[in-house]
């Protein structure tokens, strides 16, 4: 019984980790910068985890952090944000040109 107990623990813990990763790069800007924006998802089994954004301009560079639970967020997220939820879920490539 107490096995089976650790064993449970030992499982929740697990999916709890960061279990998918995804990054999409892309021109957010519309300069033809060379895909220099990117967004990584890092989620676990539940598709509950975060999406951190890089915006990056030619003199200045942003950074959003969102946070994802069950592949839902409270903010909005953009569509390259919701690719790399998609992608990390589904195993997809890890760059699409936009």
């Amino acid at each position: 019984e107490r096995l089976e107990e650790r064993m449970a623990t030992a499982e929740r813990r697990i999916d709890g980790c960061v279990a998918h990763t995804s990054l999409v790069r892309y021109d957010a800007m519309g300069e033809l910068s060379g895909q220099q924006s990117s967004t990584m998802a890092l989620l676990d089994t539940r598709r509950t985890g975060v999406v951190v954004s890089s915006i990056l301009h030619r003199d200045q560079a942003r950074v959003y952090v969102k946070q994802v639970r069950e592949g839902e967020s409270e903010l909005e997220l953009s569509p390259e944000e919701n690719q790399a939820i998609e992608d990390a879920m589904t195993g997809a490539s890890a760059a699409h040109p936009s």
